[in-house]
């Protein structure tokens, strides 16, 4: 998996906190101990070769500093869930 890290803002912290509420509350979906140290995150791969995947973000690290990103699309996932997410545009 690559993770591009995203700046924190407060919002984005409550929206995730809620977030993990409903998983808990209304589908029993345990919030894992990575949703309890949570940071912000845009991820490009899920799954696939490491290899390759390793060889993309030395490509690919350097491309993404000091560039801004807006946000179309929201895709929720539980590791729990794996092939199972929702989309929010």
């Amino acid at each position: 998996m690559i993770w591009i890290l995203v700046d924190s803002k407060p919002f984005i912290n409550e929206w995730h906190d809620e977030l993990d509420h409903i998983l808990l509350n209304d589908f029993n979906i345990d919030i894992s101990n990575y949703d309890k140290s949570f940071l912000p995150h845009i991820s490009l791969f899920t799954s696939g070769e490491n290899d390759k995947i390793n060889s993309m973000y030395r490509e690919l690290k350097n491309d993404f500093k000091g560039l801004d990103f807006s946000i179309n699309k929201f895709v929720i996932g539980s590791s729990k869930h794996k092939d199972e997410y929702i989309e929010i545009q």
